[in-house]
């Protein structure tokens, strides 16, 4: 009394013809229930849509990358690491032995803005897309219009290529009052070029002061004043001098006084006198290479017209 083996007929295939004119075999289901069909369909085509979807994004493993580009950099902070006798001591034997020149600027009192363009994008206090990047970019604009008139838009245009095409950033400082101040309120708001670097294919590269400078007159851009000491004397006076006035000298005395013991002086197309005042947020010192010295002298003797609205320089 086994139980017996229950057998249930399957489907016969109908045949179909294909394009390639060979047969299909496809099976004949029961018609489904209306609602049901529906509910299928509908499910299936959001269920299409959403493959379609994901299948536009989908990774090919073998041709995906990603490149990441430094747009913008600066130079390192000041160093601190060595006692200040220790670095004058270090400074004044490199110019003595003719192994470096010592390069003095003006310290604006603004804030560190970095312009690449109009696709490299500005940055300012480690950040882009704030209210330093916008201020920066209308005052950049404003230079250019004082500087080129009615050629500023077009000239603008093409310097925004330079720096796209060749991969530079530029580094300023900025100087407004809107953004806070610092000791005494500008007269004006400006900025003062301060590093140009090209980033290429590999380590960024600084331009050195003389090529920034030649590089600022191109466009028209302002610049610092700079000045060098190349000798044992002048770089030892140099320290003399600042340790004299470093309480209380004023913008007018200080620039005066570098401007007597330096070797070689060459004036900003921007007087800090005149667009910010005689409250001097101090100086900066730094090693350069001994070619500057004669680079300089030839960008000296080359006058430029101020962009302050003073006597040409």
């Amino acid at each position: 009394q086994g139980k017996q083996a229950q057998h249930r007929a399957a489907p016969t295939p109908a045949p179909s013809s294909t394009d390639a004119g060979g047969i299909e075999e496809k099976m004949n289901p029961a018609p489904p229930n209306t609602d049901t069909a529906r509910a299928t369909a509908k499910q299936g085509g959001a269920g299409d849509e959403l493959s379609a979807l994901f299948n536009e994004f989908s990774l090919d493993s073998s041709s995906t990358f990603a490149e990441a580009r430094i747009r913008a950099t600066f130079y390192p902070k000041f160093e601190n690491e060595e006692s200040d006798q220790e670095s004058r001591t270090r400074m004044i034997e490199m110019v003595s032995h003719g192994l470096a020149t010592m390069e003095v600027t003006l310290k604006h009192s603004g804030s560190l803005f970095m312009y690449a363009g109009n696709r490299g994008g500005a940055y300012s206090k480690n950040s882009f897309g704030n209210i330093y990047t916008a201020v920066g970019i209308f005052v950049l604009g404003r230079l250019f219009r004082e500087a080129w008139g009615r050629e500023a838009p077009k000239m603008q245009a093409e310097f925004n290529d330079c720096l796209e095409k060749n991969r530079i950033s530029v580094s300023m400082e900025l100087v407004t009052a809107v953004l806070g101040d610092h000791g005494q309120r500008p007269k004006d708001d400006y900025a003062v070029i301060t590093a140009v670097t090209e980033f290429g294919h590999g380590k960024p590269q600084f331009y050195s002061t003389p090529e920034l400078i030649k590089f600022c007159r191109a466009w028209r851009l302002p610049t610092n004043h700079v000045w060098l000491f190349s000798t044992r004397k002048s770089a030892t006076s140099f320290f003399v001098a600042y340790d004299a006035l470093c309480e209380e000298g004023t913008a007018t005395p200080v620039c005066k006084v570098l401007g007597k013991i330096a070797d070689i002086s060459v004036p900003g197309s921007k007087d800090h006198v005149i667009v910010q005042g005689e409250i001097l947020e101090g100086l900066v010192a730094r090693i350069v290479s001994r070619e500057s010295s004669v680079q300089m002298g030839v960008l000296r003797d080359f006058r430029q017209r101020s962009l302050d609205g003073g006597r040409p320089l």
